[in-house]
């Protein structure tokens, strides 16, 4: 198997929808348009044995808890308690005695984690509020919040920090399974629109390192750092936004989930762009299917020549799916 490249699939493509010498030519541009349009209908239709991989991994960071040193601030200029709101992390509070415990906070509840905290005290009410950035500062983290407190600044308050969902990478296109160090893991599988924060309310209130489920779904956005001094080389990072991956219920330690996929392809773009690992017989499979779109729209408008390269496409199928021993 030789990984087919772009420039060859456009040939190809072009050839089939002009099989006789002809004077119109058809944009290359459309052309690599039908092929990533067939490609996705192909490679995404169903879970081809040679798309999966079995790297996955998602790092679950324990939770940290202070007792004291949590300075809730507002973060606005009018006075009232909106976008913007801050949250300030002394080092000399429990959990942060070190410019390296304020690094690991910095690595393990950022991109691609989504960070939390948890306010206690008279003045806040133990929901948790998702953290848009963690800044490095001299003496202390802050903490940049995605939603209002509607509380006055309060300050020395305990708090509570943990991360249990992220944003799975862009090359992971489907969960097929979950497995921790103990077991392998209940996947349960939620629409895209869907908020995590609506499957578990308080998501925050236990913890536990017997994990009882893996939610995959959801579209977040992850924590960015501001790596303004940070101890250890931290690099500053920009949120990223996709779909996520949550651990239930918070891990009581760390914990890393180790899961398998199918491998989402990125469109081609280039003449020498391939679809890496994706045998002959599919990458004929797609072209074959893209001669069929051709024929049935504007780019090579012929509906009896679309009908055959139908039949020809879906014969391709059929033979590639018991050839890879798909399930349908």
């Amino acid at each position: 198997m030789a990984d087919i490249t772009l420039i060859k699939m456009i040939t190809s493509v072009r050839d089939k929808l002009i099989e006789e010498p002809s004077t119109r030519e058809i944009r290359t541009s459309a052309l690599v348009g039908l092929i990533n349009d067939s490609a996705s209908e192909i490679l995404e239709g169903y879970d081809w044995p040679f798309d999966t991989r079995h790297d996955g991994k998602a790092f679950f960071p324990a939770p940290i808890t202070s007792t004291t040193g949590g300075n809730f601030t507002d973060g606005s200029a009018s006075g009232a308690y909106d976008n913007g709101t801050t949250v300030d992390l002394l080092k000399t509070s429990t959990a942060l005695d070190t410019a390296a415990e304020c690094d690991h906070v910095g690595w393990a509840f950022c991109d691609p984690r989504r960070a939390r905290i948890v306010g206690t005290g008279t003045a806040m009410t133990g929901t948790s509020w998702i953290v848009t950035n963690i800044d490095h500062a001299t003496t202390k983290l802050t903490l940049t919040l995605s939603n209002n407190l509607n509380v006055a600044p309060v300050t020395n308050v305990a708090w509570s920090l943990y991360a249990i969902d992220q944003v799975l990478p862009s090359t992971v296109r489907k969960v097929l399974s979950a497995a921790n160090e103990q077991q392998n893991l209940s996947l349960q599988w939620v629409e895209r629109e869907s908020e995590f924060d609506t499957l578990v309310p308080k998501m925050h209130a236990t913890t536990s390192d017997t994990t009882e489920c893996i939610f995959i779904g959801g579209t977040i956005t992850s924590t960015a750092r501001t790596a303004t001094n940070a101890w250890n080389d931290l690099s500053t990072t920009t949120a990223t936004t996709g779909d996520g991956i949550m651990i239930w219920p918070p891990p009581a330690s760390d914990t890393q989930v180790n899961y398998s996929y199918q491998v989402q392809h990125t469109p081609l773009a280039l003449a020498s762009d391939t679809f890496p690992n994706v045998p002959d017989d599919v990458i004929y499979l797609i072209e074959w299917n893209a001669v069929k779109q051709g024929f049935e729209t504007g780019i090579a408008n012929d509906p009896q020549r679309a009908q055959i390269a139908y039949e020809q496409s879906k014969e391709r199928l059929q033979r590639a799916l018991m050839a890879h021993r798909v399930k349908t």
